[in-house]
């Protein structure tokens, strides 16, 4: 039964793993570099969404690694990511007024469940 879940759990793994390399990226850029927060988290998502690639396709999904083609649907899918991520955030930040951090934690989970599905079973067809 582990088996069956271990590209979840791998995934899981990952995710956070990125998570927290994308969550100090973007308070770095927001509050030392002063960008505005919609653009560092863009740039921050962006640049864990490539370590979220290698990973995956090193451990999580090992089988599924096909090349440029799977790396180009790769950033299609975390386009999309981007776009949900930033819209929450966005919706979270100013029509709600959460902090920034928070609102990327929530937006971040949310995200997430997009990110595995299409990946899982559109990109390295696990």
């Amino acid at each position: 039964m582990l088996r069956r879940f271990s590209p979840l759990i791998k995934s899981i793994l990952t995710s956070f793993i990125c998570f927290l390399f994308d969550y100090a990226l973007l308070y770095g850029l927001t509050e030392f570099c002063r960008f505005y927060y919609l653009i560092s988290a863009a740039i921050s998502f962006a640049v864990a969404n490539t370590l979220n690639f290698y990973l995956c396709a090193r451990w999580v999904f090992p089988s599924g690694l096909s090349g440029g083609r799977q790396y180009a649907a790769f950033l299609v899918v975390g386009a999309v990511g981007l776009a949900l991520n930033t819209a929450f955030m966005a919706l979270f930040t100013s029509a709600l007024s959460w902090h920034y951090m928070l609102s990327k934690v929530v937006s971040s989970s949310l995200v997430f469940f997009w990110n595995y599905l299409m990946r899982r079973h559109a990109i390295f067809r696990a």
